[in-house]
């Protein structure tokens, strides 16, 4: 069927055309409220991490041997970019960073399989955890804080933690500023001389004492059968029955008889305060295609419950909502669309009779609803590159609508029939159009083209493009005809309409007078002077690149947007203590409380 065919029988048949736009309408609304939000799309880190443990190993023997055998084994793997180890006690971490041009799920099992058949590692190393790497987006920090003790504070931290990763949609959550437990462990020199002990003996007998051991592996009729001894303490009233000597008379002194032992925290300057009282931080994590502001209002539920339930003098609230600045950010780009299509709009019924202006209008939303129908198949969310997509090209989409509009405007003024000069038009337009269209697409064809770890970040813009050009394309040629050939074509009645009219025809006179008094003298003269226009173009474009090149103009990709909170860094002289620094960082707490009260005074905003 040819394509004259094609567009008569949608012109010759409104309800045809009117269905197509109802779904692509309907499509487009169901897809939109189910697109997931976030700030930018996931960008593939193209990294794998391999971790061994090796429980009561120093990091130096972790490095020896686990590290560095892992390294000379995956070293001359193809594919890799970048191997970085790090040794830890009982553990062993490396990160592989591959090139863009191997594939991500081959190299996975390659280095796989490489590291399960190493057979040169310690006994007592468990068996390798080969993993891809992934990227986490933070949606929410929530500062649980409060007048009570470090250890109370972490078990509440502990306690929502888990409660609000037990909600649905979430996957990830995370503690922060807390130190970790420790056992301690204090023995006099005076009753280590008592029994003849010494610190580094005692030391290694609780270490032997607190291990889980694997046992190897026992072979039966059913398989292979894992044995392991699990020995790992971690309190300190399991570690007061450890026997640190065996008198002749059999009888033995126990790690309880000679050491205080209690349970604490870690040393460290690791500490957090919030509203001038200690807390801790619980953070929640967007994990693949969850949804971000569905996160948000989740656990923002959740806290509503949770926070009357906390102990008298703990609270929490919501320190960094990233979910807000997501849908602020989605929001001003989503205003400056809707403010381009109300510009595109005035613009069109300066020129074009108002129906038709308001036809050609109603493609633009039509088009965008159509392009998000397609979102959850091309895996694509509504987030900054999308929407600047979109942005992009707002002003694009009208362009076929007013060439076929134009035209058909046109074929009317000839005397045609509205259904004959629609049809005529469309078909006369359809090849400009559709070429015009596949110029613009070429254009952005190299963003889809992009490999590697940015891929998914610019092939997005891409994708936005191509898909709402294609939904002009079916507006245009399709939906528009029909609209335009069975609209009410009735001279102006109303004072309204023989006055907006007049001034159509006075702004279309002006303009013309323009064109024909001052463009097109100028044109004549650029046209016979082509080789001064020719080097004034190539001198702008020479004075554009200097901006550039000397920092005058300044390019950024993405522009510096304002931020909501203010950081203050300390630095102190090194060897200062602890409680110095601590003292230090009070008064510039003191000094932020004054600079809130003064500007709620000021503003009348609270949680300054």
């Amino acid at each position: 069927m040819s394509m004259e065919k094609v567009i008569a029988w949608f012109t010759h048949n409104p309800v045809a055309s009117n269905l197509l736009m109802f779904m692509m309408i309907v499509t487009g609304l169901l897809s939109l409220a189910s697109i997931n939000q976030e700030q930018f799309p996931n960008i593939d880190p193209r990294a794998i991490s391999v971790s061994v443990p090796y429980l009561g190993a120093a990091p130096e023997e972790v490095e020896e041997g686990v590290c560095i055998r892992i390294e000379e084994t995956l070293k001359s793997t193809d594919g890799i970019e970048k191997l970085s180890s790090f040794a830890n006690e009982g553990l062993c971490t490396v990160q592989i960073e591959l090139t863009d041009d191997v594939d991500a799920a081959a190299a996975l099992n390659e280095i796989k399989s490489q590291v399960d058949g190493l057979n040169t590692l310690p006994v007592e190393t468990e068996k390798p955890i080969v993993s891809k790497f992934t990227l986490y987006k933070s949606v929410l920090r929530i500062a649980l804080f409060g007048d009570t003790d470090d250890r109370a504070l972490k078990e509440l931290g502990k306690t929502m933690r888990e409660e609000i990763a037990a909600l649905p949609g979430i996957s990830r959550v995370g503690l922060s500023y807390v130190r970790p437990y420790e056992v301690s462990i204090e023995i006099s020199e005076s009753d280590l001389r008592r029994y003849g002990l010494t610190l580094d003996g005692v030391a290694k007998l609780v270490r032997a004492s607190s291990l889980d051991m694997p046992g190897g592996t026992i072979k039966s009729e059913g398989g292979e059968i894992l044995l392991r001894a699990k020995g790992q303490k971690y309190y300190g009233e399991q570690f007061e029955n450890v026997p640190v000597l065996t008198r002749p008379d059999g009888t033995k002194l126990y790690l309880r008889d000679i050491a205080d032992i209690r349970d604490t925290f870690e040393e460290g300057d690791l500490r957090a305060r919030f509203n001038n009282q200690p807390a801790v931080i619980v953070q929640v994590w967007q994990v693949g295609k969850e949804d971000a502001p569905d996160i948000a209002r989740v656990t923002k539920d959740y806290l509503k419950t949770k926070v009357p339930l906390l102990p008298q003098g703990v609270t929490a609230q919501v320190w960094s909502d990233e979910a807000a600045e997501i849908e602020a950010r989605l929001d001003v780009l989503s205003g400056s669309a809707l403010l381009g299509m109300t510009l595109v709009v005035i613009v069109l019924t300066l020129f074009l009779r108002f129906r038709v202006a308001m036809w050609v209008a109603a493609g633009v939303p039509v088009a965008l609803l159509g392009t998000f129908a397609v979102f959850p198949y091309a895996d694509i969310t509504l987030s900054t590159m999308s929407v600047m997509a979109f942005i992009l090209v707002l002003g694009i989409l009208v362009d076929d609508a007013i060439v076929v509009a134009e035209r058909v405007y046109a074929f009317e003024e000839m005397g045609y029939k509205p259904t004959d000069a629609a049809i005529k038009a469309t078909t006369e337009m359809a090849i400009p159009v559709i070429f015009g269209v596949l110029t613009t697409m070429a254009a952005f064809l190299p963003l889809i083209m992009v490999e590697g770890r940015m891929a998914s970040f610019f092939g997005v813009i891409g994708w936005v493009v191509i898909f709402a050009l294609c939904a002009s394309i079916i507006e245009s040629m399709l939906i528009l005809p029909g609209h335009l050939a069975h609209r009410k074509n009735a001279p102006p009645s109303t004072r309204a309409s023989i006055a907006w009219n007049r001034f159509q025809q006075r702004f279309a006179d002006v303009l013309q007078n323009w064109a024909e008094e001052k463009y097109r003298p100028f044109l004549v003269k650029c046209v016979e002077m082509r080789y001064v226009t020719l080097a004034a173009g190539i001198g702008i474009l020479i004075i554009a690149f200097a901006l550039i090149a000397s920092g005058r103009a300044v390019f950024a990709f993405f522009p510096a947007i304002p931020g909501d909170q203010i950081f203050a860094t300390l630095e102190m002289p090194e060897g200062v203590s602890v409680e110095v620094t601590a003292a230090a960082a009070e008064q510039i707490e003191a000094a932020a409380d004054k600079l809130a009260a003064e500007l709620e005074e000021e503003t009348g905003i609270e949680d300054v």
